[in-house]
């Protein structure tokens, strides 16, 4: 969402926008080989491409830094770091993300009671909209503030995010993530993890046979 020269993003990071860079992560062709369509990564969130959720949640990641592109979209570096769960500073680079907004350079913890002020002086939007938006503003200001108080609690590990108490099994792929299996959709990105263990295995047994020959020679 824009507010005069700021892009601010309407969905959290956790867990939210990390769920659905994750999904994304998970698309085939991998999204971070080659710029997909829209329309892929709004058929992973079980959206339409055209939809206001969708434009909500992919302009999110998007502020984050997690995503680039505008007709078509690939994982940043960061969003393939923060996706890796051999990545063991997921939490600090998370971190990060919070305190590069300039609320939180300008307040820190410490909100005040109004933000009308200082979101007209940085965005330079007239007051009338600033003071609309500034309930909403606040509002998503104190949840991230609310995540960021947690991070001394537990950790995240970014294959937990399809975790679930009702998962039939988890498939693992270890520099992708693991998918619990709960239902048909996350039985198919299984299926996917599958296919990309099988192509590993094939192409290390090629690559032994390979060696195994040049050695007898």
């Amino acid at each position: 969402m824009w507010l005069g020269t700021y892009n601010i993003p309407e969905v959290r990071l956790y867990p939210d926008v990390l769920n659905d860079v994750k999904k994304f992560s998970l698309v085939k062709p991998r999204i971070h080989d080659i710029d997909l369509d829209p329309k892929v990564l709004a058929k992973t969130l079980g959206l339409t491409p055209n939809s206001g959720a969708f434009y909500r949640r992919l302009n999110s990641s998007i502020c984050y830094g997690l995503v680039e592109g505008r007709s078509r979209f690939r994982l940043t570096q960061l969003g393939e770091d923060i996706t890796n769960p051999k990545n063991y500073n997921i939490r600090t680079k998370r971190q990060s993300l919070y305190k590069q907004s300039i609320l939180y350079k300008r307040f820190g913890k410490e909100v005040p009671q109004s933000l009308t002020a200082t979101l007209k002086d940085v965005t330079g939007e007239e007051l009338s909209l600033v003071q609309r938006m500034e309930r909403d503003i606040r509002r998503w200001y104190l949840k991230d503030l609310e995540s960021i108080s947690r991070e001394n609690e537990t950790d995240f590990s970014i294959d937990q995010i399809y975790s679930s108490s009702n998962s039939f099994g988890r498939v693992t792929v270890f520099d992708i993530g693991s998918i619990d299996i709960i239902d048909e959709k996350t039985l198919a990105i299984a299926e996917s993890f599958f296919d990309i263990i099988k192509s590993r295995v094939t192409s290390s047994s090629s690559d032994i046979k390979s060696v195994s020959t040049k050695s007898i020679k």
